[in-house]
C-alpha cells in the first residue's frame, strides 16, 4: 500500500505504510522521552524542597498543555514571572469580580481597575517571593548551571 508522504508535502512520492509507522513511532517515542525527562526533573526539584507548582514552566492550569521541556518557573526571570503572573491574576480577578459584584455599580470602574492592578501586583510579588525562597533552598539561580551540577 502506497501513501503520500506527509513529511515531503504534495510531491506524490510513494510512501510505504511501514516507514510511516516507524516515523510516527519515533516521533511519539521522542515526545514520551522528553515527557519522562521533564517529569523526572520535576520530581527531583520537589524532593529538593521546591513547591510543585514552581517546577512547571507555567503557574496556571494550562501549564500541562505547554511544552514540558521549557525552563521551570523556579529558574525563570523574576521580572518575567512577576509581569506574567501579576497581569494574568489582575485580569482574572478583575473579570470575576466584575461578573459577580462590580457590574451592579459600573460608575466606579476606575476604582475597580486600580484594585485589580493592586491585586495583580501583590500576587506577582507573592510568586516572586516563593521563587526566591525556593532558589535559596536549591542554592542555584541558573537553570543551565543547576542541570550541569545535577546531571553532568
Amino acid at each position: 500500500m502506497n501513501l503520500v508522504s506527509p513529511l515531503v508535502g504534495n510531491t506524490e512520492q510513494p510512501f510505504s505504510i511501514n516507514r510511516r509507522i516507524v516515523i510516527e513511532f519515533k516521533w511519539h517515542r521522542h515526545s514520551e522521552v522528553k515527557m519522562e525527562k521533564a517529569k523526572f526533573i520535576q520530581q527531583h526539584l520537589i524532593e529538593k524542597g521546591v513547591p510543585a507548582d514552581l517546577t512547571r514552566p507555567n503557574a496556571f492550569i494550562w501549564s500541562k498543555y505547554t511544552n514540558v521541556s521549557q525552563t521551570p518557573l523556579v529558574f525563570q526571570s523574576l521580572q518575567k514571572v512577576f509581569l506574567t503572573y501579576g497581569l494574568s491574576m489582575a485580569v482574572i480577578w478583575g473579570s470575576l469580580m466584575w461578573m459577580f459584584t462590580w457590574h451592579s455599580e459600573p460608575e466606579h470602574w476606575k476604582t475597580y481597575l486600580i484594585s485589580s492592578a493592586i491585586f495583580g501586583f501583590f500576587m506577582g510579588l507573592v510568586n516572586v517571593f516563593r521563587i526566591v525562597k525556593a532558589r535559596k533552598k536549591l542554592g542555584e539561580k541558573s537553570w543551565e548551571n543547576w542541570c550541569k551540577k545535577n546531571y553532568g
